[in-house]
């Protein structure tokens, strides 16, 4: 009987102290209402004859949520909302402009051959081959995109090379020239740079943006909020406020009524809220206004 009560009294600490390390020292993850941010809204547009379907917008939202990972923010929530729009929801985020250009850009790279007549001829090369892309400094120390390409990718990006020795090789990124070098050799391991009037944070963008890969769809930006903090932290303040009020108006309550047992059953009360706060958090339930 005594080992079946000892036991019954370690697992009622056992799940009060868990709770208590759940409640107060893992982070509480808010949402965009309490913590402030950025709340974009996508919507894919039809073009050259690209259908959207389910299909479609899957891939939208992938290659979205790469971004976003790139960015940095956590606890970022990306959702499809309707056939043919996503919302982005960015809690705690600070620099919201920069994060939204990020976002919206399609980031297209191509590989053009420039004509004698400086005009540039079709595309021979997308960012689909692309293996990854980084940061890197010329000898000058100014920041450049560096990128290595898949074994497919290099394999042809050295054959137009090899085929256009002499001629001008123009990376386009959105339609725009970032660079245009001429090629004076066969370029076989699919390594390469791009240079340009980059910012350190313009060129960690850019390359953020390419290891992400370009939208697959034309998708435009319709609405954007940034969203304070400040209301969040005064609806906190006034909620720990409300909540002491009410626990104190509860305990002289039931201690006036019921002596002991009123004792007993405020204890309950304050480890039933413990546990289901320590649930909510255990499982990242995001918090949010009602």
């Amino acid at each position: 009987m005594r080992t079946k009560l000892i036991m019954k009294i370690i697992l009622v600490l056992g799940v009060f102290i868990t709770s208590i390390w759940f409640s107060f020292m893992k982070p509480i993850k808010l949402g965009l209402d309490l913590k402030g941010g950025a709340y974009i809204v996508l919507e894919a547009i039809p073009e050259n004859g690209v259908k959207i379907d389910n299909q479609a917008m899957n891939r939208l939202i992938e290659v979205l949520d790469r971004r976003v990972n790139g960015i940095g923010v956590a606890e970022s929530v990306i959702q499809k909302a309707g056939d043919n729009r996503v919302i982005i929801e960015l809690p705690g985020l600070k620099d919201t402009e920069e994060a939204i250009n990020l976002i919206g850009k399609t980031a297209l790279m191509e590989f053009k051959i420039v004509g004698e007549d400086e005009k540039l001829g079709e595309t021979l090369l997308t960012g689909s081959a692309l293996k990854e892309a980084d940061v890197s400094y010329d000898n000058l120390g100014r920041p450049q995109i560096s990128f290595k390409m898949t074994a497919e990718g290099a394999e042809r990006f050295a054959k137009i090379t090899r085929e256009n020795i002499g001629k001008k090789l123009a990376i386009t990124l959105d339609g725009e020239v970032q660079t245009a070098p001429k090629i004076n050799s066969e370029i076989p391991g699919g390594n390469g740079v791009i240079t340009g009037n980059y910012t350190v944070e313009e060129a960690k963008a850019t390359a953020t943006l390419l290891n992400a890969g370009a939208l697959p769809v034309k998708a435009e930006i319709v609405e954007t909020r940034t969203v304070g903090a400040s209301l969040g932290d005064e609806s906190i303040a006034q909620s720990k406020k409300a909540a002491i009020f009410a626990i104190l108006l509860i305990w002289v309550f039931m201690i006036f009524l019921y002596r002991l047992p009123g004792i007993v059953a405020d204890l309950s009360i304050i480890l039933f809220g413990l546990i289901t706060f320590a649930a909510l958090n255990f499982i990242d339930a995001t918090l949010t206004l009602p």
